[in-house]
């Protein structure tokens, strides 16, 4: 089989310049990326505006296995991500039980193999996700555990935060966590403001944010390891984030893409 995509942009890391080239795919694998394809056997996809990259990554997919199946399963998730052009995909461990050993992190790899994606399973930063004890962090990173985050539920408490941090400094490893102080939140709907209050919903304060990105910070500067910050939504938590980073600290973060589509 043959597809031949025409005049497409394409994008990719350290590109400089956007260019527009004609991609030849032959049972599954480009063959020829040039100006002025022909082939007469192919089917031919064009469009105005189209553009190709490499396969994107999500870093914060939720999926269900083991625990929650009705929810989302590996192949489910798998066949959405293919669809939306993720080829790989970072899951975290909020599952029952949570990802929390070197048999999850092999039970997932195992199910990965089948799902048509390349699976980058992160672990749970404490027990059971209690926030208590740490986990196995090393028997998980021999076993293919490429971070270790408790999830969106709760940001991780300080002193077991540090303890981590240290842990995973021997394996360049990484902390990731979702920094949100729930106490300051309550039952929160949507970032606090004029608008929150014109449709009457509980609205999230973005200091909420903002003083956990400041106490993650300083907790990296202590420790010299690598932390990254999922679903940062504050202009306030960014200005933190650049000075951290022009200070040499190893943070990095992401932002959700619907609050850049939706967001004003």
């Amino acid at each position: 089989m043959k597809i031949l995509i025409k005049k497409a942009t394409i994008l990719q890391p350290g590109q400089d310049e956007l260019t527009k080239k004609d991609i030849l795919i032959e049972d599954g694998i480009i063959t020829n990326i040039a100006k002025g394809i022909s082939d007469s056997e192919a089917t031919v996809i064009e469009s105005p505006n189209l553009h190709v990259s490499p396969g994107w990554l999500d870093i914060g997919a939720q999926q269900g296995q083991p625990g929650y199946e009705y929810r989302e399963t590996l192949s489910s998730l798998g066949k959405a991500a293919r669809a939306g052009g993720f080829t790989s995909l970072a899951t975290f461990p909020r599952t029952n039980p949570p990802i929390q050993s070197r048999v999850e992190i092999e039970y997932l790899q195992q199910l990965g193999e089948s799902s048509g994606i390349k699976l980058y399973p992160i672990g749970a930063v404490s027990q059971d996700l209690g926030g208590k004890d740490l986990t196995e962090m090393i028997d998980m990173i021999h076993a293919g555990a490429v971070a270790f985050s408790d999830g969106r539920k709760y940001p991780i408490e300080a002193g077991l935060l540090t303890r981590a941090l240290e842990y995973v400094i021997p394996f360049n490893s990484l902390i990731i966590d979702f920094p949100l102080d729930r106490s300051l939140t309550a039952e929160g709907q949507m970032h606090e403001g004029k608008v929150s209050t014109s449709m009457g919903l509980i609205g999230i304060p973005s200091v909420g944010e903002e003083i956990t990105v400041q106490r993650d910070i300083q907790l990296v500067a202590y420790t010299k390891s690598r932390l990254h910050f999922h679903a940062i939504s504050a202009a306030a938590s960014i200005a933190h984030i650049q000075k951290a980073k022009a200070d040499k600290l190893s943070i990095t973060c992401d932002v959700p893409a619907m609050h850049l589509l939706l967001g004003r």
